[in-house]
Protein backbone atom coordinates (compact mmCIF):
# COMPACT_ATOMS: atom_id res chain seq x y z
CA UNK A 1 0.00 0.00 0.00
CA UNK A 2 1.27 3.67 -1.22
CA UNK A 3 -0.17 5.13 2.62
CA UNK A 4 -0.88 4.32 6.21
CA UNK A 5 -4.65 5.41 5.42
CA UNK A 6 -5.11 2.76 2.26
CA UNK A 7 -3.84 0.13 4.10
CA UNK A 8 -5.92 0.71 7.25
CA UNK A 9 -8.58 0.80 4.73
CA UNK A 10 -8.07 -1.97 3.59
CA UNK A 11 -7.57 -4.12 6.53
CA UNK A 12 -10.40 -2.79 7.77
CA UNK A 13 -12.98 -2.95 4.45
CA UNK A 14 -11.51 -6.06 2.59
CA UNK A 15 -10.20 -8.10 6.33
CA UNK A 16 -6.40 -7.84 4.51
CA UNK A 17 -3.83 -8.79 7.23
CA UNK A 18 -0.75 -9.47 5.00
CA UNK A 19 -0.32 -5.86 3.45
CA UNK A 20 3.46 -4.17 3.54
CA UNK A 21 3.97 0.15 3.56
CA UNK A 22 5.44 0.86 -0.06
CA UNK A 23 5.28 4.11 -0.64
CA UNK A 24 5.51 6.31 -4.07
CA UNK A 25 8.43 7.46 -4.69
CA UNK A 26 10.15 9.69 -7.46
CA UNK A 27 11.98 8.53 -10.49
CA UNK A 28 14.54 11.51 -11.07
CA UNK A 29 16.62 13.11 -8.28
CA UNK A 30 17.42 16.76 -8.40
CA UNK A 31 18.45 17.41 -4.93
CA UNK A 32 18.15 20.33 -2.17
CA UNK A 33 17.43 23.29 -4.05
CA UNK A 34 21.16 25.08 -4.11
CA UNK A 35 19.62 29.04 -3.70
CA UNK A 36 17.58 31.20 -1.25
CA UNK A 37 13.74 31.00 -2.30
CA UNK A 38 12.16 33.66 -3.13
CA UNK A 39 11.02 36.15 -0.46
CA UNK A 40 7.79 35.17 1.08
CA UNK A 41 7.01 33.29 -2.12
CA UNK A 42 4.07 29.92 -1.81
CA UNK A 43 3.35 27.47 -4.25
CA UNK A 44 0.90 25.22 -5.14
CA UNK A 45 1.47 22.44 -7.78
CA UNK A 46 -1.35 20.31 -9.12
CA UNK A 47 -4.64 19.66 -11.03
CA UNK A 48 -7.34 22.31 -10.37
CA UNK A 49 -9.92 20.65 -9.38
CA UNK A 50 -12.67 20.69 -6.54
CA UNK A 51 -11.12 18.31 -4.41
CA UNK A 52 -7.72 19.96 -4.31
CA UNK A 53 -9.01 23.03 -2.04
CA UNK A 54 -7.29 25.61 -4.47
CA UNK A 55 -10.34 27.78 -3.88
CA UNK A 56 -9.59 27.63 0.18
CA UNK A 57 -6.08 28.35 -0.22
CA UNK A 58 -7.11 31.49 -2.38
CA UNK A 59 -9.14 32.68 0.95
CA UNK A 60 -6.43 32.02 2.70
CA UNK A 61 -4.15 33.97 0.23
CA UNK A 62 -6.63 36.95 1.14
CA UNK A 63 -6.40 36.35 4.86
CA UNK A 64 -2.17 35.71 4.69
CA UNK A 65 -2.43 39.51 2.71
CA UNK A 66 -3.83 41.20 5.49
CA UNK A 67 -1.07 40.74 7.57
CA UNK A 68 1.64 40.13 4.85
CA UNK A 69 1.00 42.32 1.89
CA UNK A 70 3.92 41.61 -0.13
CA UNK A 71 3.40 37.73 0.17
CA UNK A 72 2.86 36.38 -3.42
CA UNK A 73 1.45 32.69 -4.50
CA UNK A 74 1.85 30.78 -7.71
CA UNK A 75 -0.77 28.78 -9.04
CA UNK A 76 0.76 25.70 -11.44
CA UNK A 77 -1.50 23.36 -13.50
CA UNK A 78 -4.66 23.63 -15.26
CA UNK A 79 -7.85 21.37 -14.68
CA UNK A 80 -11.86 22.47 -14.76
CA UNK A 81 -11.88 25.03 -12.06
CA UNK A 82 -9.24 27.13 -13.27
CA UNK A 83 -11.52 29.99 -14.58
CA UNK A 84 -13.64 29.81 -11.65
CA UNK A 85 -10.84 30.27 -9.30
CA UNK A 86 -9.36 32.70 -11.17
CA UNK A 87 -12.84 34.59 -10.43
CA UNK A 88 -12.60 33.89 -7.15
CA UNK A 89 -9.23 35.82 -6.78
CA UNK A 90 -10.67 38.71 -8.82
CA UNK A 91 -13.59 39.14 -6.51
CA UNK A 92 -11.78 39.19 -3.35
CA UNK A 93 -8.93 41.52 -4.47
CA UNK A 94 -5.95 39.61 -4.68
CA UNK A 95 -5.93 38.45 -8.74
CA UNK A 96 -2.54 40.82 -8.74
CA UNK A 97 -0.79 38.87 -6.28
CA UNK A 98 -1.18 34.86 -7.43
CA UNK A 99 -0.32 33.62 -10.19
CA UNK A 100 -1.98 31.12 -12.41
CA UNK A 101 1.29 29.56 -14.68
CA UNK A 102 -0.83 27.11 -16.44
CA UNK A 103 0.86 22.92 -17.01
CA UNK A 104 4.55 23.25 -16.92
CA UNK A 105 7.22 20.87 -18.10
CA UNK A 106 8.70 18.89 -15.29
CA UNK A 107 11.89 21.03 -15.46
CA UNK A 108 10.05 24.19 -14.80
CA UNK A 109 7.86 22.70 -12.02
CA UNK A 110 11.77 21.74 -10.10
CA UNK A 111 12.23 25.55 -10.65
CA UNK A 112 9.04 26.54 -9.42
CA UNK A 113 10.19 24.76 -6.52
CA UNK A 114 13.36 26.40 -6.08
CA UNK A 115 11.65 29.85 -5.92
CA UNK A 116 9.15 28.72 -3.51
CA UNK A 117 9.62 29.25 0.33
CA UNK A 118 6.88 26.65 0.73
CA UNK A 119 4.72 24.46 -1.06
CA UNK A 120 1.11 24.58 0.05
CA UNK A 121 -0.74 21.08 -0.51
CA UNK A 122 -4.50 22.14 0.77
CA UNK A 123 -6.71 18.69 -0.45
CA UNK A 124 -10.34 18.47 0.83
CA UNK A 125 -10.13 14.87 0.03
CA UNK A 126 -7.84 12.36 0.54
CA UNK A 127 -4.62 12.12 -1.52
CA UNK A 128 -3.17 8.59 -1.33
CA UNK A 129 0.43 9.09 -1.64
CA UNK A 130 1.21 12.93 -2.87
CA UNK A 131 4.28 12.85 -5.80
CA UNK A 132 4.18 16.98 -5.43
CA UNK A 133 4.63 16.63 -1.96
CA UNK A 134 7.62 13.68 -2.47
CA UNK A 135 8.62 16.07 -5.29
CA UNK A 136 8.79 19.05 -2.59
CA UNK A 137 10.49 17.03 0.17
CA UNK A 138 12.96 15.83 -2.17
CA UNK A 139 14.09 19.69 -2.61
CA UNK A 140 13.99 20.16 1.10
CA UNK A 141 11.15 22.20 0.86
CA UNK A 142 8.35 22.82 3.63
CA UNK A 143 5.06 21.66 3.18
CA UNK A 144 1.90 22.94 4.17
CA UNK A 145 -0.82 20.00 3.75
CA UNK A 146 -4.06 18.71 4.60
CA UNK A 147 -4.46 16.68 7.17
CA UNK A 148 -6.22 13.91 5.41
CA UNK A 149 -5.22 10.73 3.42
CA UNK A 150 -1.58 10.10 2.87
CA UNK A 151 -0.10 13.76 3.63
CA UNK A 152 0.64 13.14 7.34
CA UNK A 153 2.84 9.88 5.77
CA UNK A 154 4.86 12.86 4.52
CA UNK A 155 4.92 15.77 7.05
CA UNK A 156 5.99 15.60 10.65
CA UNK A 157 3.87 18.34 11.95
CA UNK A 158 6.21 21.35 12.84
CA UNK A 159 9.43 18.86 12.17
CA UNK A 160 9.14 18.79 8.20
CA UNK A 161 6.26 20.71 7.68
CA UNK A 162 3.11 21.45 8.94
CA UNK A 163 -0.80 20.00 8.76
CA UNK A 164 -3.89 21.56 8.80
CA UNK A 165 -7.72 20.76 9.03
CA UNK A 166 -8.73 19.74 5.54
CA UNK A 167 -10.82 23.07 3.86
CA UNK A 168 -10.03 25.09 7.71
CA UNK A 169 -9.44 28.39 5.74
CA UNK A 170 -8.00 30.02 9.31
CA UNK A 171 -5.76 27.46 10.30
CA UNK A 172 -4.32 27.16 6.81
CA UNK A 173 -3.58 31.14 6.25
CA UNK A 174 -2.64 30.92 9.78
CA UNK A 175 0.35 28.20 8.61
CA UNK A 176 1.45 30.10 6.04
CA UNK A 177 1.69 33.49 7.72
CA UNK A 178 3.75 31.53 10.09
CA UNK A 179 5.46 30.21 7.24
CA UNK A 180 6.80 33.50 6.29
CA UNK A 181 7.09 35.45 9.15
CA UNK A 182 9.23 32.69 10.95
CA UNK A 183 11.05 31.77 7.88
CA UNK A 184 14.53 31.43 9.38
CA UNK A 185 13.20 28.13 11.14
CA UNK A 186 12.45 26.77 7.38
CA UNK A 187 15.92 25.79 6.09
CA UNK A 188 16.16 22.90 8.97
CA UNK A 189 12.91 21.91 8.49
CA UNK A 190 13.57 21.65 4.55
CA UNK A 191 16.88 19.63 5.82
CA UNK A 192 14.94 17.01 8.13
CA UNK A 193 12.10 16.89 5.11
CA UNK A 194 14.73 15.95 2.91
CA UNK A 195 16.48 13.38 5.42
CA UNK A 196 12.73 12.29 5.39
CA UNK A 197 12.28 11.66 1.75
CA UNK A 198 15.80 10.13 1.45
CA UNK A 199 14.58 7.17 4.22
CA UNK A 200 11.32 6.89 3.60
CA UNK A 201 10.44 8.01 -0.43
CA UNK A 202 13.66 7.47 -2.05
CA UNK A 203 14.47 5.08 -4.90
CA UNK A 204 16.64 3.57 -2.69
CA UNK A 205 14.54 3.46 0.13
CA UNK A 206 11.68 2.20 -2.25
CA UNK A 207 14.05 -0.81 -3.94
CA UNK A 208 14.50 -2.16 -0.25
CA UNK A 209 11.26 -2.48 0.98
CA UNK A 210 10.27 -4.14 -2.47
CA UNK A 211 13.15 -6.80 -1.76
CA UNK A 212 11.62 -7.08 1.77
CA UNK A 213 8.16 -7.74 0.20
CA UNK A 214 9.84 -10.24 -2.38
CA UNK A 215 11.45 -12.13 0.14
CA UNK A 216 9.00 -12.31 2.48
CA UNK A 217 6.76 -14.07 -0.40
CA UNK A 218 9.54 -16.53 -1.49
CA UNK A 219 9.94 -17.48 2.43
CA UNK A 220 5.99 -17.98 3.10
CA UNK A 221 6.05 -20.28 -0.37
CA UNK A 222 8.83 -22.56 1.13
CA UNK A 223 7.20 -22.56 4.63
CA UNK A 224 3.83 -23.73 3.04
CA UNK A 225 4.88 -26.38 0.44
CA UNK A 226 6.85 -27.62 3.33
CA UNK A 227 3.83 -28.50 5.80
CA UNK A 228 2.69 -30.18 2.18
CA UNK A 229 5.74 -32.81 1.44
Amino acid sequence: SPSVCLMDWTRKNLGASNITLLPNFIASEHGMSSKPPKENALLFVGALTEQKGVDVLIKAMAQVLLVIPDARLRIVGDGPEQEKLKELATILGVSELITFTGKLQHAQVIKEMDDALSVVIPSKYAENCSIVGIEAMSKGKVIIASRIGGLPDLVDDHETGFLVLPGDIEDLSSKMIYAIQYHSLLPDMGASARAKYERCFSKPAYYRTLLFVYYRIIHEARDRNAQFR
